[in-house]
């Protein structure tokens, strides 16, 4: 007898602690792990605060450092025992995991596990200096596998039917879109998106081309290129992507080079931080 095959057996997901944490990561993964009775690994992000040192000063920094480190603990705690709970009503197997580092520390314990998932779940980022950006940046990088940057104004999905793909005809986009067809079986509606003008796509594969594939793998696929007149590449994607009702917006990690994009500005620092529609990045 034949075994039969799934798409996703690990499911990584990796979160910040704030005051308020994001709750947007940790209920798109439960969801996902439910619907696709996948394994689940939490890796709950407290960052631990070192007294700086200053020989005049340390004696009166310290306290408030180990009341901060203290809360930080709470709330993580707090947040795994949730998760753990959560897990356990919807009859998920979870390993949860607190790891009270230095982020940049934390981040490299949290690629090992992701390595050996199929996909990793990180919420967006506040902004470019919140260490949440760490961990989406180790994701992407450092991992090999693909990563969902959950949005908090957009319900979670269970499944995925339809997906706007953010097409340049670049290797990351390739690679990001035959990562998400595989692990998502049920997409039907794919809409391919081009912005004009955004690139040279002269000598890349065609939106139409990418179209012929995928309809050959049974998927609907509507190709177009749009004149952004103006507004971010982001935001024309985002836009497009919510108004068609899609599940996931799919696109390549950071177009141009991620030094560029963070001076700059660029589609994946806008989207990781302020995107309706849940991404599906690679790299």
């Amino acid at each position: 007898m034949t075994k039969s095959f799934k798409p996703i057996t690990n499911l990584t997901c990796m979160v910040r602690v704030y005051d308020e944490p994001s709750r947007a990561a940790l209920d798109q993964a439960l969801a996902i792990a439910q619907h696709s009775k996948a394994h689940l690994i939490v890796m709950i992000a407290a960052a631990k605060v070192s007294v700086p040192f200053s020989p005049a000063g340390a004696w009166f920094a310290s306290p408030l450092v180990g009341d901060l480190n203290h809360q930080t603990m709470t709330k993580a705690k707090e947040v795994a025992q949730e998760v753990r709970a959560k897990a356990m009503a919807a009859g998920i197997s979870a390993d949860i995991q607190i790891m009270f580092d230095h982020v940049e520390n934390v981040a490299e314990k949290a690629i090992k596990a992701a390595r050996i998932s199929d996909l990793v779940v990180v919420d967006q980022s506040r902004g470019r200096l919140d260490t949440t950006g760490i961990l989406f940046e180790a994701a992407l990088f450092h991992t090999g596998r693909p990563v969902i940057v959950a949005s908090p104004r957009k319900p979670i999905f269970l499944s995925v039917a339809s997906v706007t793909i953010a097409w340049d005809g670049s290797a990351h986009a390739a690679r990001a879109v035959g990562d998400a067809i595989s692990l998502f079986p049920e997409i039907k509606t794919a809409h391919i998106i081009s912005i004009a003008g955004e690139k040279d796509l002269s000598n890349t594969a065609s939106g139409a081309e990418l179209a012929a594939h995928l309809a050959r793998k049974g998927l609907k696929a509507t190709v177009e290129t749009i004149d952004s007149k103006g507004a971010t590449v982001g935001s024309v994607l985002d836009t497009y992507a919510a108004r068609a009702g899609s599940d996931l917006t799919i696109m390549g990690g950071y177009g141009k080079s991620w030094l560029r994009e963070f001076i700059f500005g660029g589609a994946t620092i806008e989207l990781t931080q302020s995107s309706i529609v849940p991404l599906f990045m690679a790299y």
